[in-house]
């Protein structure tokens, strides 16, 4: 195998060593979160704990990428090559970068609103280490695309020519189009940090239902995730025009579903403008964060450009 791999391999080990430290730790700080939730005093310091895991798991992505972005992809038949430039909201790190925001703008939560966050953010933990764990299983996708082209470019002999370039040209434009492109550094985290503000409204709503309080805490976090979905939503457009050209894009399940996602918080939005119960307004809210799901599983289950499985 080759030394590609081989540097590879190392960079993945240490990074599943970690996620067998961090997994466990973030599992029980899950339980602790919703455990302190009902004990009083009320008290932030489990929720600054789980905040400082969450931001300890997210340097090491950051170093277990920047390891990633020194391996040198070359063309066996020249003296051409590139880097990966991969950014930390991909694959499985998406739910973890999401879940990563939220807890962070929870942190200037009131005490007494802080039952309403916590035990949301706990699950949502929870699912993140069990379903989609980016230290236990790093880039899978990314994983396998890069052992399948070591594997051509190790054995040149029982492969054409014409295989292998097709097979790193292929490569080549995932990285220039999808991985390295600037706008995979700003449309996504955008869009994951509007989801994070807008998990946090809905949890807040919920508590509205329940306690009939929280309500101006709830819309606060809605206009931020608003105003973060809205720029995001825009800085798509050019990335899709020079990533897809021709393509008919603009038909995409994703790009209708987000679309709709934005109609609906704009109405939730406009909804806070009229006489309506803070619980009816609540479960509008609840209503769009389904519809958010709904745009986020889109990308895996219904077939179109933004397709990923």
């Amino acid at each position: 195998m080759s030394t590609l791999w081989t540097n590879y391999t190392k960079i993945l080990d240490m990074t599943v060593v970690f996620g067998k430290i961090l997994t466990p730790l973030l599992i029980l700080s899950s339980f602790s979160l919703i455990y302190f939730s009902f004990k009083k005093p009320k008290s932030k310091i489990p929720l600054y704990i789980h905040a400082s895991l969450f931001l300890f798991g997210f340097i090491f992505l950051i170093y277990y990428h920047y390891e990633i972005s020194q391996l040198l992809i070359k063309d066996p038949y020249s003296d051409f090559y590139f880097k990966f430039k991969i950014p930390l909201w991909i694959e499985n790190e998406k739910l973890y970068f999401w879940c990563f925001i939220a807890v962070l703008l929870s942190i200037p939560i009131k005490k007494e609103e802080k039952i309403a966050v916590s035990i949301p953010i706990a699950i949502f933990t929870l699912i993140v280490c069990v379903y989609s764990n980016p230290f236990l299983e790093p880039l899978p996708n990314f994983s396998r695309e890069l052992y399948d082209w070591v594997i051509r470019s190790s054995h040149v002999a029982y492969y054409n020519y014409q295989s292998i370039s097709y097979a790193y040209s292929l490569l080549y434009s995932k990285a220039v189009y999808y991985y390295n492109s600037s706008y995979m550094w700003i449309h996504p985290p955008l869009l994951f940090a509007s989801y994070g503000a807008l998990f946090l409204n809905f949890s807040l709503s919920i508590f509205v239902l329940i306690k009939e309080k929280g309500d101006q805490t709830a819309i606060s976090y809605a206009k931020l995730g608003y105003l973060l979905l809205t720029i995001g939503l825009l800085i798509g457009y050019p990335w899709a025009i020079e990533a897809w050209k021709d393509e008919k894009w603009w038909f995409s399940p994703k790009i209708n579903a987000s679309i709709m996602l934005w109609l609906f918080y704009t109405g939730y939005l406009h909804l806070r403008l009229t006489n309506r119960s803070n619980r009816v307004i609540a479960i509008v809210a609840i209503f769009c964060y389904l519809s958010l799901i709904f745009t986020f599983l889109v990308s895996y289950y219904v077939k179109g450009v933004h397709t990923y499985a």
